[in-house]
C-alpha cells in the first residue's frame, strides 16, 4: 500500500473532474427540461435553501442525493468556477475523512 496522501489526491482529482463533467450535463438538463417549475413543487424549506450558497455547495455532497444539488445550483447559473472549487474542497474533505477515520479508529472496515 502506498501512501495516504497518494489516495487523497487521486480521489479529489478524479471527484472533481467528474463535479466538472456534472456541472455540463446539469447545463444541458436545466436547459432541456423546466427545472425553475419543478423548484415551485418542492417543500418550502427545500425551495428556500440557497443553493449558490458556498456551505450548501460544500457540505450539500455529503448528505444522499447531491445530484439533486447540483442540478438545482447550476439551474440557479452557479458560476462554474464557484462549483467547481466547492467541489473540490468537498472532495478532499470527504477523501480525508475516508482515509483519516479508519486509522483513528472512528470507521471500521470490513477487512481489518
Amino acid at each position: 500500500m502506498g501512501p495516504p496522501w497518494k489516495a487523497i489526491f487521486w480521489g479529489t482529482v478524479g471527484m472533481t473532474l467528474s463535479a466538472l463533467v456534472e456541472y455540463f450535463v446539469a447545463r444541458q438538463f436545466h436547459d432541456t427540461f423546466d427545472i425553475d417549475r419543478w423548484r415551485t413543487k418542492l417543500p418550502p424549506r427545500w425551495r428556500n435553501l440557497p443553493l449558490d450558497s458556498v456551505l450548501v455547495l460544500i457540505f450539500g455532497r455529503f448528505f444522499p442525493g447531491p445530484k439533486v444539488i447540483a442540478f438545482c445550483a447550476v439551474s440557479t447559473r452557479t458560476p462554474m468556477f464557484k462549483y467547481i472549487w466547492t467541489a473540490f474542497v468537498s472532495n478532499l474533505l470527504g477523501g480525508m475523512a475516508i482515509v483519516i477515520l479508519p486509522f483513528v479508529g472512528i470507521l471500521k472496515l470490513p477487512w481489518a
